[in-house]
């Protein structure tokens, strides 16, 4: 079981990051061939891919904010006029108020979606939303989703 549920962390931390993989077959398998499962069973199989693909996020979290420190850098090195115009700036900057106050930290709910939820993970890091938050509503949908698919599975 301990060897199961390290693949299932794994497959839950790699398909949260920017790599091209999904998790849900990984999954789908494993309840398929292991089971009958007790409730426990079913609690830690939720726990380690879900644990998993938060980390995922959390690492693709840092990885946007690591982008945009190296961004920063190097604008502030490059002797090219490179550094958009104040104007600009403004229009980003406003831009950039605009989604944190209408989503927030809590638009990483979605961070489970296919396509959509591993670049949502990348700019929260990269416009800075607080850390701990972002961990927060990560786990939310991520934990969320996979205790469905567990139910899904095993009820149908």
């Amino acid at each position: 079981m301990m060897t199961g549920l390290f693949a299932l962390f794994s497959a839950g931390l790699l398909a949260a990051t920017l790599l091209p993989f999904g998790s849900e077959p990984v999954v789908v398998t494993y309840l398929l061939t292991q089971g009958p499962f007790t409730t426990m069973d079913r609690v830690l199989v939720v726990i380690a891919v879900g644990m998993g693909n938060t980390v995922g996020g959390a690492i693709t979290y840092g990885m946007g904010r690591g982008a945009i420190n190296i961004w920063q850098r190097y604008h502030a090195s490059s002797p090219k006029p490179t550094k958009p115009t104040e104007q600009q700036q403004k229009r980003s900057l406003k831009q950039a108020h605009a989604w944190l106050d209408r989503w927030g930290p809590g638009a990483l709910i979605m961070s489970w979606l296919p396509v959509v939820g591993d670049p949502l993970c990348l700019v929260a890091g990269g416009l800075r939303l607080p850390f701990g938050w972002c961990l927060f509503w990560m786990a939310v949908g991520k934990f969320a989703r996979y205790a469905f698919l567990v139910w899904a599975v095993l009820a149908f």
